[in-house]
């Protein structure tokens, strides 16, 4: 049987235990990043000695007892590429020339890879000879113009009475096949001129250039490797503009926001800097209540551009907060 006094310091044993029990659930319990009512709402702890008996003080925290938390109305973001193009050829080859490397920065047109084009260029040297038909197309002319003359003078002595009707139809045949040669000859040079543009699109084919203003991030051929047009072999990314996503936002909130309104973005402890909402979900998640947007930022490259695939601030404006 237990006596008297055991029983007394059992009970004492269990009030410490709860009392320490809730002293640990209060502090637990301080530090919450809620949402009540569509607003972000941020409730800081302070240790259990620093405001009384296990309590959070009213009068905020300072020095080593703050958090690094986000202020009302301030979300996280994600920075992303506006752009991302995979780069390659829709014919095969070897890799003659990479003219760029990974970190450079291109504009649109510039030359990134070329290919080995000598068979093709070589044709299309011979492509461009054959464009060439003044001679014929001289010759084929004169002719026409000697056949004209002919059949004139021939028809003029039949009027006369000095020439047969079987001369003036030789010469008016004659006429004829010499305009049929020019009327070819002209044909051919089209042809020629056709072909010619081809070939000089197949060579096309052979050098590839950046689509976009951007920044290379991958290069998978090199020099003497082989190409083919199942496989990019250049990845480039566009920085600017500068895409910023943003999730897990109260659905009250994102449903004010509208595309081409100005939200302030802010990297690390950077200055803050204005970016235009350019796209709003249209499907919210049931289950959390929140929506997707996206923001857009010029990103000029100087000191004080934001690298893609970073965190940065997203000050939703405390007007839309307000009653949401």
């Amino acid at each position: 049987m237990m006596g008297p006094k055991s029983k007394h310091v059992k009970l004492a044993g269990r009030a410490g235990m709860l009392s320490r029990l809730g002293r640990v659930s209060l502090v637990m319990g301080a530090v919450l990043v809620g949402v009540w009512g569509g607003s972000s709402v941020v409730v800081l702890a302070q240790s259990a000695g620093g405001a009384g008996a296990g309590g959070v003080g009213s009068g905020g925290l300072s020095g080593s007892q703050s958090s690094s938390v986000r202020s009302v109305g301030v979300f996280p973001g994600t920075t992303a590429p506006s752009q991302s193009r995979q780069v390659g050829f829709d014919i095969r080859g070897v890799v003659a020339e990479v003219k760029v490397e990974r970190g450079s920065r291109v504009k649109a047109g510039d030359v990134l890879m070329r290919l080995d084009d000598s068979e093709e260029r070589a044709q299309l040297e011979v492509a461009l000879l054959r464009t060439d038909v003044s001679k014929q197309l001289a010759e084929a002319e004169a002719r026409v113009k000697l056949a004209e003359v002919q059949y004139g003078r021939e028809k003029a002595n039949f009027d006369k009475g000095v020439s047969s009707e079987g001369l003036v139809q030789e010469r008016e045949a004659e006429l004829l096949v010499a305009q049929a040669r020019l009327a070819q000859v002209e044909q051919e040079g089209r042809i020629a001129r056709a072909q010619h543009f081809a070939q000089l699109k197949r060579v096309e084919k052979y050098t590839r250039q950046s689509p976009i203003d951007g920044i290379i991030r991958e290069i998978t051929r090199r020099e003497g490797e082989n190409v083919d047009e199942t496989r990019p072999v250049l990845e480039i990314v566009s920085v600017d503009p500068l895409y910023i996503e943003v999730r897990l936002v109260p659905n009250d909130v994102v449903r004010k926001l509208s595309v081409g309104q100005t939200i302030d973005v802010r990297y690390g402890s950077g200055t803050w800097k204005s970016a235009t909402v350019n796209f709003i979900d249209p499907v919210g998640d049931a289950r959390s209540g929140t929506r997707y947007f996206r923001l857009e930022l010029p990103n000029p490259d100087n000191a004080e551009s934001i690298d893609a695939g970073v965190t940065v601030d997203v000050r939703v404006p405390e007007s839309l907060l307000a009653g949401s």
